[in-house]
Formats: C-alpha cells, sequence, structure tokens
C-alpha cells in the first residue's frame, strides 16, 4: 500500500501524506432476502466478491486513518454486472464515466495535488539505512 510505504521506507510524517486513490468502477453487492436470511450454501455464491470487497475497503479505511483523514478517492458506482472484465464493447460507456468523475473531482485534485512541482524519482530497493537503528 503506496501510505505505507511513504510512511515507513520514504520517512514522510504522518500529517503529510495526501493520498489520491483512483478506482475503475465499484458494484455494490445486492444479496436477495430470500438469500440473506439463508445458510451458508445461499451465501456461497456472493461469498467470494463479499469478501474481495470487505478486503478493499478495509485496506482504504486503513489508508484514511494512516493519513488522518488525508484520502480522496475517485470511483464511480456502476450497477452489478453492468461491465465485464476485458470486454471492450463498453470502452466508450467507460471513457464517459472516467469524464464525468475527472470534471467532478477536478478542482480539489488540483488544489491537493497538482499546486507544486513533485520531488526527483529516487529508486529505492531496499531497507532505509536509519530502520535499523
Amino acid at each position: 500500500m503506496a501510505v505505507i510505504e511513504a510512511l515507513t521506507n520514504l520517512g514522510r510524517p504522518v500529517g503529510t501524506v495526501d493520498l489520491l486513490t483512483v478506482g475503475t468502477t465499484e458494484e455494490p453487492i445486492h444479496v436477495p432476502r430470500s438469500k440473506a436470511v439463508g445458510g451458508l450454501l445461499q451465501w456461497i455464491r456472493f461469498a467470494p466478491e463479499l469478501l474481495m470487497q470487505a478486503q478493499a475497503k478495509g485496506a482504504l479505511a486503513h489508508a484514511k486513518l494512516l493519513t488522518g483523514n488525508r484520502m480522496l478517492r475517485i470511483s464511480e458506482a456502476v450497477a452489478p454486472g453492468r461491465f465485464k472484465l476485458d470486454d471492450p464493447r463498453c470502452i466508450e460507456e467507460l471513457h464517459a464515466l472516467g469524464h464525468k468523475a475527472a470534471r467532478h473531482h477536478e478542482r480539489e485534485v488540483s488544489e491537493r495535488f497538482l499546486t507544486s512541482e513533485a520531488e526527483p524519482f529516487v529508486p529505492f530497493h531496499g531497507p532505509r539505512s536509519d530502520a535499523a537503528a
């Protein structure tokens, strides 16, 4: 996770990390009432997606806590099953969703992330020398 790398490997103080996270779309999980009150066999179809979304939401919540709520998440919610992985037929609609999200968040992204010149990138391939101390 980028926030962990910023705080540990790059030594950034907690209050200085402002995180931009851009998703590709999010599908809310809908569990029909008939399945929700059922046993394990009723839930088995929903379990993998539910667990994957729970893990992703948990990671985002941790990042938000670690940055002191200095995180901006951009990801459009779409109807379940609306887009299929690796299906190019909906590329124009996905492009339009991305363009809409960009317009909606343009001011905040510009003000928070594009107001100063970035420090030069220096590759880092191991533990910090002061981490052992």
